[in-house]
């Protein structure tokens, strides 16, 4: 899959829509992004091509909110948060 790196997803967010989602993997979150209507899906990535895991919904939502995104959609069906995977004393 493509990806799209945060400068160039700030420039489509400025020029026209842009819809998002966020999806978990094993490796953590990804951020899904749409620009247009007949666009493909693109992960939000590095420059050298590699996708950007995030280690929780929190940072996700900060990058999108510093593209100019403050609407997107999440899928929690598999995640586990944090205060869930640590065990009670």
């Amino acid at each position: 899959m493509r990806t799209i790196v945060p400068r160039v997803l700030k420039k489509n967010v400025a020029v026209g829509s842009v819809s998002a989602r966020v999806d978990f993997c094993s490796e953590g979150l990804l951020i899904f992004v749409r620009t247009g209507v007949n666009e493909h899906e693109r992960l939000l990535g590095f420059a050298n091509g590699g996708p950007w895991h995030f280690r929780s919904l929190d940072g996700a939502a900060s990058v999108l909110q510093g593209c100019g995104i403050m609407r997107f959609v999440v899928d929690t069906a598999r995640w586990v948060p944090k205060m869930a995977r640590k065990k009670r004393v």
